[in-house]
């Protein structure tokens, strides 16, 4: 029941990670090297319909799968960054990190809704 509920709430991944066979993209496995269909891993959750190795799941398409269509309001987008503690080289990785993964943080917080009940929910992204 679960899972039927993911694929029907998921919204297809943008992005172009693999190549284009037969009007289909196509990804790789990253354990197990098999070309397979996005459309066959996102059904199956992100996982390798292969080896059953799990991919990366990005942190829109995680609040995508978890909450209802339309109901996650992310909290804190306008705050200001800073480094307190004065790590050298901080300014660059958080601006090579933004670039990367397009947000502007490394958690997304906000409040949402799972068949209809209201939720906080916090999703940690990173580029490694």
């Amino acid at each position: 029941m679960l899972k039927s509920f993911i694929r029907d709430k998921y919204i297809q991944v943008k992005g172009n990670t693999g190549s284009k066979e037969s009007g289909q993209e196509m990804i790789v496995c990253p354990d197990c090297g098999k070309k397979i269909k996005r459309a066959d891993v996102v059904v199956n959750n992100y996982i390798c319909t292969s080896c059953g190795s799990y991919f990366r799941v990005r942190t829109r398409n995680r609040i995508r799968m978890v909450c209802d269509r339309n109901t996650f309001v992310p909290w804190f987008e306008e705050m200001e960054t800073s480094n307190p503690l004065n790590f050298p080289g901080y300014e660059e990785k958080l601006r090579e990190t933004r670039e990367k993964t397009g947000l502007s943080e490394g958690i997304t917080v906000g409040q949402g809704e799972i068949f209809g009940e209201k939720l906080c929910l916090g999703v940690c992204d990173s580029i490694d």
